[in-house]
């Protein structure tokens, strides 16, 4: 049923309109509606966009401004002249007629030598706005309760058509729900016995409109102080995360507001989340760590996920690497000092990425200055201060671990062509043999971490090499591994061939083997050989050694959390180097 214009009166005409008005335009332009008790100025309703000022006049007007009614023209006169005075680009007249020819003549000529654009909004322009916007007729409508009431009783109906009735019934009622407001609705859903509801504006200025308040007022105790930190943060400063609040903690509860949604309780439970920022904003936010001379150390690129303010200040978070959130807290209060939180998840994180955010966090933690800018523009500084708490050593202890594992793993994935994420567990032999394949990678010499007795069988055949090897005195002993390949997380990591030596290497059961040369029965002969002093083979990969003559000594694993075993770091340089073939069992 549309409505009937001219059988208004004007306080509802001018709510329709302003209504119309508002939603039509306010996406696009700040629209305001003013109130006529102190003087308008010409302007009942004015849309602002850029520099484009639209001044709407509402007359009610029924049955127009001729004939006897041409009265009414000197008051459109005098509300034309007092809008003039605001220089608008257009200015629109509404009725709730349609216009005659004369009266159409009459708004054209208004003008005179200004030049302003000039329109008229009258019954057939209403009756396609209102269309529309159906969810305001049904508003304005007297008889909207009683669609409500059938609408309401018909979700008790039997579904004959299937899901499509459904379909139906539940848009038919989000219509209803739509009437109930002219600026807020509801979004609802069904998930078994709970219902959900979300309030959502059905214009940008909804809040301004028709304003809305929550008021809760909680009871913490003394075993409460992180909840009370999370909701100091959340309201002081707009941050981003959740808060759930116990009913016990909720003393009230209040919703005030149009009067359909006003509501009181107490002793709820709750829970709110702030709005995410969206994601085709893109604002970048740079971290740059200054020396004392303000000079660039490091600097670090993120891309902003939240930022908003509340009575405290403002609040800008940023994930870097996609590892670690920083939130950064700036008082409105510059004479207050800033806070910098920051979290990081390990999980599922690729090496790099890793590495790169533990080097950040250890920044953070020396005594320099960061520089911050946003989409290129400086916010300004901030100076990080130095503590060292037990827990902030074992933190920081913690931190080092993960960048020094991170970066091992890098090295090694690059060696190899093979990558994968941080693995979620890596037992310690693990943990050292990754160590060992970064080491070698980089051409260095490591000690085995298992690597203290080889066993082989003999071939059969005599040489003075061998019979020096098997003498029972110390030799330099080198042994060729192929195809050398460690596990971590699952994934094969093949370093290729590796070299296993030690400079001091004793045959255990020499004397057994020498005699078993002499009589021609060494063939499968069971040899053991092994460094003196209970030290550990060591290793290199030859492809990757620096220099073909020389044997530096082994490089310390540098592991804080794992006992190296005993060994000489000597140059292994002197000497002759007994080159054997691989043993068949190394153990």
């Amino acid at each position: 049923m549309a409505i009937d214009w001219e059988l208004l009166g004007q306080p509802r005409f001018d709510r329709i309109v302003e209504a119309l008005l508002r939603r039509r335009y306010s996406e696009i332009a700040d629209v305001r509606a003013f109130d006529g008790r102190g003087g308008d100025g010409g302007r009942d309703v004015t849309v602002t966009q850029g520099t484009r000022l639209r001044i709407f006049q509402l007359k009610y007007f029924p049955g127009g401004f001729s004939s006897g009614m041409k009265q009414r023209r000197n008051q459109i006169k005098r509300s034309f002249k007092s809008a003039m005075a605001h220089r608008p680009w257009e200015w629109t007249l509404v009725v709730p007629c349609n216009l005659s020819d004369p009266e159409q003549k009459f708004i054209d000529e208004l003008p005179g030598e200004q030049s302003i654009r000039i329109s008229v909004i009258g019954r057939a322009e209403l009756d396609d706005l209102m269309a529309m916007f159906p969810d305001l007729e049904g508003y304005f409508q007297k008889d909207h309760l009683l669609e409500a009431a059938k609408t309401y009783n018909q979700e008790k109906a039997i579904l004959t058509g299937g899901a499509a009735d459904l379909v139906d019934r539940v848009h038919a009622l989000g219509r209803v729900v739509d009437t109930s407001d002219p600026d807020w609705t509801l979004d609802f859903s069904r998930n078994g016995d709970q219902v959900a509801y979300a309030l959502r504006p059905k214009h940008p200025q909804a809040h301004v409109t028709s304003p809305i308040q929550i008021k809760v007022q909680l009871a913490l105790s003394r075993d409460d102080a992180g909840l009370a930190e999370q909701v100091r943060r959340s309201l002081g400063y707009g941050t981003d995360e959740k808060i759930v609040l116990p009913a016990k903690t909720v003393q009230s509860f209040e919703i005030e507001g149009p009067a359909w949604l006003s509501e009181k309780t107490s002793n709820i439970a709750l829970e709110w989340s702030p709005l995410r920022m969206p994601e085709t904003r893109d604002v970048t936010l740079e971290l740059r760590i200054l020396d004392t001379h303000g000079r660039t150390l490091s600097a670090h690129q993120a891309r902003v996920r939240h930022g908003s303010y509340g009575y405290e200040g403002r609040s800008i978070k940023a994930t870097f690497y996609n590892v670690a959130d920083l939130l950064f807290l700036f008082p409105h209060d510059r004479e207050l000092p800033s806070t910098l939180d920051y979290s990081y998840s390990v999980a599922g994180s690729h090496p790099s990425d890793l590495f790169r955010a533990m080097k950040l966090i250890e920044a953070l933690h020396g005594e320099a200055t960061g520089e911050i800018f946003l989409n290129g523009l400086s916010l300004g500084l901030l100076a990080f201060t130095r503590h060292d708490s037990p827990e902030k050593v074992a933190h920081l202890a913690e931190v080092r671990r993960w960048r020094t594992l991170a970066d091992d793993l890098d090295v090694v994935q690059r060696h190899c062509d093979v990558f994968f994420p941080i693995p979620d567990e890596l037992p310690g032999l693990d943990r050292v043999f990754l160590r060992i394949a970064r080491l070698l990678v980089e051409g260095k010499c490591a000690i085995h971490p298992t690597m203290r007795v080889l066993t082989g069988k003999l071939a059969g055949s005599d040489s003075p090499e061998l019979r020096r090897v098997l003498g029972g005195s110390p030799q330099c002993l080198a042994l060729s591994v192929p195809d050398f390949t460690i596990e971590i997380g699952g994934n094969e990591l093949r370093l290729g061939d590796i070299t296993l030596l030690h400079p001091r290497v004793v045959a255990l059961n020499s004397r057994e083997a020498l005699s078993a040369l002499d009589t021609g029965s060494a063939e499968n002969l069971v040899i053991r050989l092994q460094p003196e002093n209970g030290e550990h083979f060591r290793a290199f990969l030859p492809a990757k050694w620096p220099d073909d003559h020389k044997l530096i000594a082994p490089t310390p694993w540098r592991l804080p959390e794992f006992t190296e075993p005993p060994g000489s770091f000597e140059d292994a340089s002197s000497g002759n180097i007994n080159q054997v073939p691989p043993p068949a069992q190394p153990s």
